[in-house]
């Protein structure tokens, strides 16, 4: 069996993640299908992300992926907000899903909004939302409401409700714009895997875009327990 010195690896990693001169990308959707997907809790990384990966990047171009829905925003793995593609959302979505809604459910209850407080005001939203995209202020507004909007809308995405799109307010900014997923996306089938098999597939397309890894680093990037 071969052995590989870790400068090695190090440099096997480096190319297959895009990050030499002589491995960047021209075409942002291919670049953030290699790497699984773009990570995006704070709006601007995922832009620094590509400037890295792909030659003569501009921002426009992620604008523009996600404008015509290639690709998608949604909380998934380590809980947090991921760029992927669209034809991953199911797999990310239901191989994180479980750990994901308590949480969203534990916060709403935590920040004090009621059971009855969000099923009244989510069906508001669900009708505003109607063959149209609003931000947080822009739906608080239009509601005329006290009732603190931001962990109702969490829960919402995170429930597979509602999802997140391109915030209007540019590039540096988190106040996503929300969009009813049947609407947004009336092709992906959240329910088209059941959990074990999603889990699955995630693992295997992080071996793809990460490997050689080791099970603490699987467990750490999906955010599953380690077998015993």
């Amino acid at each position: 069996m071969a052995e590989y010195q870790k400068k090695e690896i190090n440099n096997f990693l480096m190319r297959k993640q895009h990050l030499s001169e002589e491995t960047k990308g021209e075409d942002v959707l291919q670049v953030a299908k290699d790497i699984w997907g773009l990570h995006s809790t704070y709006a601007s990384t995922p832009y620094l992300s590509l400037f890295n990966r792909v030659i003569n990047f501009k921002k426009e171009s992620l604008d523009r992926e996600l404008l015509e829905k290639r690709l998608v925003k949604i909380r998934c793995i380590r809980k947090t907000v991921h760029i992927i593609p669209k034809e991953n959302v199911s797999i990310g979505f239901l191989a994180t899903k479980e750990s994901i809604q308590v949480n969203s459910e534990k916060y709403y209850k935590f920040i004090g909004v009621t059971e009855s407080e969000y099923e009244e005001v989510s069906k508001s939203i669900l009708k505003l939302l109607q063959n149209r995209g609003m931000n947080t202020s822009e739906i608080k507004k239009e509601l005329n409401t006290e009732v603190n909007l931001f962990p109702i809308i969490n829960i919402m995405c995170d429930l597979g409700i509602l999802v997140r799109g391109l915030s209007k307010a540019g590039w540096k900014s988190n106040s996503h714009t929300y969009y009813r997923i049947d609407e947004y996306l009336p092709n992906v089938n959240l329910n088209e895997y059941s959990q074990d098999d999603a889990r699955k597939i995630l693992v295997s397309q992080y071996l793809a875009s990460f490997g050689p890894v080791t099970i603490t680093d699987i467990s750490w990037w999906t955010g599953f327990p380690k077998l015993k």
